[in-house]
């Protein structure tokens, strides 16, 4: 008898922790993480903010997408001005290839990443450097070296 007290209460403690997480009352399924809608909510300042994605209600499959952009280079250049996210750089080619960011509109003041050397072995080398949104101010200036082709992924 202790045993089962001790399940269904922690059952119970799962779901509430649970309807807490998700902000949502025990028992609802609706917009959990998005599931299902494309709505919008309001942040502490009442601004809205969209959904970055959301699944049907079907079979989880995503109906709309975070909105990013992308940028191939291969000299150095000025990817975006103003303030953004950057998520990452895909390697598509490189011969002793270098990469340095910028939070700038110029290769000067603040580096976003240091000085990044690819790796000579085609076979192991890097494909995908993640930034996980990291954040940039006054711009998004990328200084290469070496015979480069990037992609790079921001907003």
């Amino acid at each position: 008898m202790k045993k089962k007290i001790i399940i269904i209460s922690s059952i119970l403690t799962l779901v509430l922790v649970s309807s807490v997480i998700f902000n949502q009352n025990p028992g609802s399924n609706k917009n959990i993480g998005g599931r299902g809608s494309n709505t919008s909510n309001t942040d502490s300042s009442g601004n809205t903010v969209a959904n970055l994605m959301a699944l049907d209600d079907v079979n989880d499959s995503i109906t709309s997408y975070p909105k990013s952009s992308y940028s191939n280079i291969s000299t150095s250049t000025l990817i975006k001005t103003g303030s953004g996210q950057l998520y990452g750089v895909i390697i598509n080619s490189h011969t002793s290839g270098t990469l340095k960011l910028w939070d700038s509109t110029a290769a000067a003041t603040t580096t976003l990443a240091n000085t990044m050397t690819f790796s000579a072995v085609a076979t192991t080398g890097e494909r995908f450097v993640p930034f996980y949104g990291a954040t940039f101010g006054t711009g998004l200036y990328a200084s290469t070296g070496g015979t480069v082709d990037l992609t790079i992924l921001y907003r």
